[in-house]
């Protein structure tokens, strides 16, 4: 939900691999946000960005498959599947004359985004499929 000051959210998705169950959580998303922001939300030093779909993003640690010991996350996109190292943070693109920024989104984008992703893990589009070595 954006408020006053234009912050906004982003999904932040992890797998615990003690608890063996995928982590899920919201995130607040300033209207400065950069790619130092991004990358320290994800905890890594360099990231990439990965298309999901015509209007979500995912930010993902460009070295995640080098780092021992990080979840191997197997997602389905709508342009063919994943696999993805570490921790993943949805974000929307907003598309500009000099590209494409990732922004938060609002609550409503959220929720549905939300429905989503748990729909795609219900049926095995979004999966662990091992840790790196």
């Amino acid at each position: 939900m954006a408020t006053k000051t234009g912050v906004k959210k982003a999904i932040r998705i992890g797998f615990s691999l003690e608890e063996m169950a995928f982590q899920e959580d919201i995130v607040d998303i300033q209207p400065n946000s950069d790619y130092k922001t991004f990358c320290n939300l994800i905890g890594a030093d360099f990231m990439d960005v990965v298309p999901f779909d015509d209007e979500f993003d995912i930010a993902v640690d460009d070295e995640g498959l080098m780092v021992s010991g990080n979840p191997v996350i197997e997602i389905q996109t709508e342009y063919g599947t994943q696999q993805l190292a570490g921790t993943l943070l949805f974000l929307k693109k907003k598309f500009t004359n000099d590209g494409i920024d990732l922004i938060g989104f609002e609550a409503g984008e959220t929720f549905n985004l939300m429905l989503k992703l748990e729909s795609l893990k219900l049926e095995g589009k979004i999966k662990v499929t091992g840790k790196t070595a």
